[in-house]
């Protein structure tokens, strides 16, 4: 059965410079190129790449795209060659695919600012007869006691139904809201970026959509504004710490960021007891919470020379997609973290996000060499 990926389709348009520009300030850029992007396009690439050689699950990619036939074809064609499907995507009629301007700090690892644009992204309201045509097979009355036992792996695969899901689209979370209470065999994976704009966005619909979901993945900045919107005193030292189960320890250079993040997933924690929460903190490490659970395990980054970084654009979707692959496969959270880590590693080598990201044996090499 599928992995639906619901979300945004993108140009990214992308300018390599050696100084981010300052307010009212003109800097002189070292290059240009367009990719194709946007975190569906992404997300439902990566999930397709990394896929082992015995999966058998199926990706397809529902969303929008403007009716630019030049730029929305070569989307599809990148899709179809990439083995997802585009039965579920849409043109909308005068309307633009949407973009995404990308500025590249090259002499700094590869540091990026976004600006989105949403265009026909912006049209992604699936209706309920859709997700019915979309889910409806995952209330199989076998897949209660099929999808969580490890000792029918082959009979999960038939049944196992999971959605990913971010920001770049229009209330996504009235697809959660909806998944949870009409088609709760639906596994979800939601990464809440872009985060809202405005206070008035972290709300209890936000927070219910969160709570409703089945894996979080936030990055260190995505974690510190959560808790700073959401919790009652983000600000006061929490009395008690989650549990460390771990054997791993951050490097000296990194110890006080690690620190500072395990106080906020503890805060996290205290408001959203069901989720497994994953946090990534780029060369500090990843730490994660598994479902329901009131402790954490940290595990180190993987190494890449800093004269290899090239962009790390995509590292996140990349991130968020081998978990996916990795959970369908019933690994642990621990292995599929660990997964993750290595294949934006070898994301981060290559300039552009959909291109630069790695099939699952690049990343099974990758392990072998460790």
């Amino acid at each position: 059965m599928p992995v639906t990926v619901f979300g945004s389709l993108n140009q990214d348009l992308v300018t390599h410079t050696v100084k981010f520009p300052g307010p009212g300030e003109t800097v002189q850029g070292v290059s240009f190129e367009r990719h194709l992007g946007g975190k569906g396009f992404n997300g439902a690439v990566a999930v397709a790449k990394l896929k082992a050689p015995t999966d058998r699950f199926t990706v397809r990619l529902l969303g929008c795209l403007g009716d630019d036939d030049a730029v929305a074809n070569d989307f599809i064609a990148y899709l179809k060659a990439n083995n997802v499907s585009t039965s579920l995507l849409k043109k909308v009629k005068n309307t633009a695919t949407g973009t995404a301007s990308i500025v590249v700090q090259d002499n700094y690892a590869g540091e990026n600012r976004i600006i989105v644009v949403p265009g026909a992204n912006a049209h992604l309201h699936p209706t309920p007869a859709e997700l019915e045509r979309c889910f409806n097979a995952s209330n199989h009355p076998d897949l209660n006691t099929s999808i969580d036992n490890p000792a029918l792996p082959s009979h999960a695969d038939d049944l196992a139904h999971f959605v990913v899901l971010q920001n770049e689209i229009p209330n996504p979370t009235a697809i959660i809201h909806t998944l949870a209470s009409s088609y709760p065999n639906v596994r979800i994976f939601y990464n809440p970026s872009p985060l809202p704009a405005r206070k008035a966005g972290y709300n209890q619909d936000f927070l219910s959509a969160l709570h409703e979901s089945h894996y979080l993945v936030v990055n260190e900045h995505e974690l510190a504004g959560l808790v700073k919107n959401f919790h009652p005193n983000p600000d006061r030292e929490p009395l008690t710490l989650l549990s460390n189960t771990s054997n791993f320890e951050p490097h000296s250079d990194y110890a006080d960021l690690v620190n500072l993040n395990i106080k906020l997933m503890t805060k996290l924690r205290t408001l959203l007891t069901k989720p497994s929460l994953i946090v990534t903190l780029g060369p500090a490490g990843i730490l994660y919470s598994e479902e329901g659970k009131f402790n954490y395990a940290y595990i180190l980054a993987e190494e890449v020379d800093s004269d290899d970084i090239v962009d790390t654009t995509g590292a996140g979707d990349t991130f968020l997609g081998a978990v996916v692959t990795s959970v369908y496969r019933n690994e642990t959270l621990e292995s599929a973290v660990k997964f993750a880590a290595r294949a934006s590693a070898e994301t981060i080598k290559s300039r552009g996000a959909a291109e630069s990201m790695p099939y699952w044996k690049d990343v099974e090499k990758r392990g072998w060499l460790l």
